[in-house]
């Protein structure tokens, strides 16, 4: 081998060695990533906004609905004095928490009731003090007024006469202006957007659809979002231009009737038409003069009343007082007489219509039976269906209890909910009274 090939390979090592080492000194330099602080240690719970929506007094029967803006995904209850605790708040939407509590008889609630929220998840607590009273003052809001504080003044809805599909919805918000507000009605649309057609003014439109299920009292809720705060406030009322009063129907005992039994169960269906439906914390209940609402067993479409003893013959009055959310009042009143008690019949329970095993449009379904006058009848429904592709389906639609007529008739209505043709409705029905209880079972299969 020269010397002139040994250099040459000297040269070439060289090089390559310069060159591997100009490579790496120019190459991007690998930093390992941080840790994103909620894998180190998870974020500190904070609670934004605490407020309570105003009532005009703080009576027994009334509402307080509080709502709570804090961390998502955790726990939230409240604290009301000493009336009541761990009263639990629901996450209605990421971030927004929703509390109720209807004042009972033995509380001792002013507009000065200390009110706490206490927010937990892991090991980490949250608390705050409500800041605001309870009950409203004659202060109104000026929709025009300039402000920088995020809120909703007003939320309202045009009336309708009738809830039908094809029924269009407008929505109107005042609030602060140049903000993103939406409308949510549960169960049905979520967050559709409102447009600001004026300053400080929103408005926002549904239209309702054949399979849309908009319940009587339905909750709609108005979402203002202002730079970091959001704001919300629920729609008082209902959606249908509601003027007449809610009545009384198939009363137990029936007006003028004679009672089977010296120790009736009083009860009645409540019949709001195609209105807003009734209030049922408004319902009043007077048996001969005295009020018996607290023992009554009150639901927005029905209430019944156990005599807690016997009564000696004689007549009997029964007054009922009620409103519907719309706020229109009604009464009814009726008597009854006790005679000596007779012997009682055996205890039955019969299907009068839709026949078992018939098919029912999707729809309202109307069931209709006789018992024992004065028997208490339940009715379970349970819909199954098994669609080509999917997996079965079963829920519990239905579960209401009336009593029977002086008569003996019952009348049962629910909504076929699934729209799958085939779906099978499978009725319980159970009657009950005197310890004694009778069971028949029906199907119904959806066209």
């Amino acid at each position: 081998m020269n010397k002139m090939s040994v250099n040459t390979k000297w040269f070439r090592q060289v090089a390559t060695k310069v060159v591997a080492v100009a490579v790496a000194l120019t190459a991007p330099i690998a930093y390992a990533a941080p840790l994103s602080p909620t894998v180190i240690a998870q974020a500190a719970l904070q609670i934004q906004n605490f407020r309570s929506e105003l009532v005009s007094d703080l009576s027994p029967g009334t509402d307080l609905v509080f709502t709570v803006e804090a961390t998502p995904r955790a726990k939230a209850n409240l604290t009301i004095g000493t009336s009541a605790r761990n009263v639990t708040m629901q996450e209605i939407e990421p971030g927004i928490y929703e509390g109720h509590y209807t004042i009972r008889r033995s509380d001792r609630i002013s507009n000065s009731t200390p009110v706490r929220v206490t927010l937990r998840r892991g090991n980490q607590t949250a608390t705050a003090r409500l800041n605001q009273p309870l009950i409203e003052t004659a202060t109104n809001f000026d929709p025009n007024a300039d402000t920088n504080e995020t809120t909703i003044k007003q939320f309202t809805v045009d009336p309708i006469e009738n809830l039908e599909p094809g029924t269009e919805l407008v929505f109107r918000v005042i609030g602060t202006s140049r903000a993103k507000v939406s409308f949510t009605i549960t169960g049905v649309v979520r967050n559709r957007a409102m447009d600001e057609i004026n300053p400080g003014t929103y408005e926002g439109h549904y239209t309702v659809r054949r399979n849309d299920r908009i319940p009587v009292g339905v909750v709609i809720i108005a979402l203002l979002k202002n730079g970091g705060q959001t704001v919300q406030s629920r729609l008082n009322g209902g959606l249908v231009n509601d003027k007449e009063p809610p009545t009384v129907q198939n009363l137990f005992p029936a007006d003028s009737s004679v009672a089977t039994t010296d120790r009736p169960k009083i009860s009645g269906v409540f019949d709001d038409g195609r209105g807003t439906g009734v209030d049922p914390k408004s319902v009043r209940i007077r048996f001969d003069g005295r009020d018996v609402t607290r023992g009554a067993r009150i639901t927005a479409t029905s209430f019944n009343y156990q005599l807690p003893r016997a009564l000696l013959p004689g007549q009997y009055r029964v007054e009922v007082d009620l409103k519907d959310l719309a706020g229109n009042v009604g009464r009814s009143t009726w008597a009854f007489d006790v005679t000596r008690q007779v012997a009682a019949q055996p205890l039955f329970i019969k299907i009068l219509s839709p026949a078992n095993n018939s098919t029912i449009p999707v729809g309202q379904i109307v069931v209709r039976g006789q018992s024992s006058p004065g028997a208490l009848v339940s009715l379970d429904v349970q819909a199954a269906s098994s669609v080509v592709g999917f997996l079965g389906y079963s829920q519990k639609v239905f579960n209401e209890s009336v009593q029977a007529d002086a008569q003996g008739n019952f009348t049962f209505q629910f909504q076929s909910v699934v729209s799958f043709q085939g779906t099978r409705y499978e009725l319980l029905f159970n009657a009950t009274k005197d310890n004694e209880s009778r069971q028949e079972r029906w199907v119904l299969i959806q066209k």
